[in-house]
């Protein structure tokens, strides 16, 4: 989905866990949201988005920058790969690093794949489950073809019990670039917790095409996170809107036209003319007043009687 324009809206989260925003795998950057009013009667806004507002603590993937260990193997002290085909290839290589003289290759050649094939690979290794926790996954990375897709993820999977994945695909161009995942594993509270998480992993998976991804400099650590809103805008959306109580005349009756202080106004909202809305004299009538036929309204609520019947069924 691209192209998508939301402008000059009034948005109210009347529910305390209402979420304001929920926009799930569509491009931020070709999606936009602004000079909208925002109102949540003064709690937090909720967009389901998450971003760190700072990192801490040590550097939880051992041989981050596969530096140790021998050359044309998976990096030492990474946990497994998964090749998504025959022909893929996962390997420390050296020439072609970020940092210090050497990457992981994740390359697949032409041939055979099934639909929707990937090759994964973990770095680090399985960490103790912290309900609640949020992290930060950063990677370098570079590709040997622009557009060349990668997905960063978090996991816990356990067979028969449980299987949760947080994910961020980006878009690997031709020089090594900084990407990066925050995620915040289950809460006991949530509905995505069961009792069999005990361990998590991280992974990189590079979908099967020809091509070559070089992985280099993984790091990830514990994270403060920052607020949904703050996350939200960090991703350029609603950069010009304004969280404010909008200042309806009567919501409560069904009146929302704007008093004349709303902060909608300021932004280039135009009030609608709720009383010259309905019916008007016109030649193309053939009445004028209208004159309901009779029965008009009986029937009406005779059809609407019957569909509640039906829907009882």
């Amino acid at each position: 989905m691209h192209g998508n324009v939301f402008r000059r809206n009034i948005l109210v989260a009347g529910d305390p866990g209402s979420a304001v925003f929920r926009w799930e795998g569509v491009p931020m950057d070709a999606n936009r949201s602004d000079r909208n009013v925002i109102w949540a009667a003064g709690r937090p806004i909720r967009t389901g988005r998450l971003a760190a507002k700072s990192v801490h603590g040590p550097n939880m993937i051992e041989n981050a920058g596969a530096e140790a260990g021998p050359i044309g193997s998976l990096p030492l002290a990474w946990a497994w790969l998964v090749k998504g085909a025959e022909q893929a290839e996962v390997a420390v290589v050296e020439g072609t690093a970020h940092a210090g003289s050497r990457s992981v290759l994740i390359r697949h050649a032409a041939g055979p794949a099934a639909p929707g094939a990937l090759t994964m690979v973990a770095p680090g290794k399985a960490y103790p489950y912290v309900p609640g926790a949020v992290y930060r996954l950063e990677v370098w990375l570079r590709a040997d073809a622009e557009h060349m897709p990668v997905n960063l993820e978090a996991y816990t999977w356990k067979a028969g019990t449980h299987s949760w994945t947080a994910s961020e695909r980006v878009t690997v161009g031709l020089n090594w670039r900084r990407y990066g995942l925050t995620f915040r594993l289950p809460e006991r509270s949530s509905a995505l917790y069961r009792p069999s998480m005990d361990t998590w992993w991280v992974r990189i998976s590079v979908p099967v095409r020809p091509g070559s991804v070089w992985v280099d400099d993984v790091d990830l650590r514990r994270a403060t996170p920052t607020d949904e809103w703050t996350a939200w805008r960090q991703l350029g959306q609603d950069r010009n809107s304004v969280v404010a109580d909008p200042m309806f005349v009567g919501a409560a009756r069904g009146d929302y036209r704007l008093k004349p202080a709303s902060p909608a106004l300021k932004l280039g909202f135009v009030p609608i003319p709720f009383e010259r809305i309905g019916p008007y004299r016109s030649s193309d009538r053939a009445s004028w007043p209208i004159r309901e036929a009779p029965g008009a309204r009986e029937a009406y609520r005779e059809r609407a009687r019957h569909a509640r019947d039906l829907g009882r069924r």
